[in-house]
């Protein structure tokens, strides 16, 4: 009688076990993708803000761009007045 009470606790055992890991697995799996979800909803808003921006920049660029060409001009201006 008692090896079969040890058998059916083995199994009860191993079942449990199984039952624990698969619990496991299946929480890292939704973890897995509720990163990913957070990461692709972080990605879209940076690209959604990101394609209003480049319009500002561009003209931020383009008035650093005049300023050496008035500085060019006065150093020619000082020299020319020597």
């Amino acid at each position: 009688m008692e090896e079969i009470h040890k058998r059916k606790a083995e199994v009860k055992r191993a079942k449990m076990l199984s039952d624990q890991s698969e619990a496991r697995r299946q929480r890292n799996r939704d973890a897995r993708r509720r990163r990913e979800e957070r990461i692709n909803a972080k990605l879209e808003e940076f690209l959604k803000r990101t394609e209003v921006a480049p319009e500002p920049a561009k003209e931020a660029v383009a008035e650093p761009a005049a300023k050496p060409k008035t500085e060019v001009k006065e150093k020619k201006e000082k020299k020319s007045k020597k």
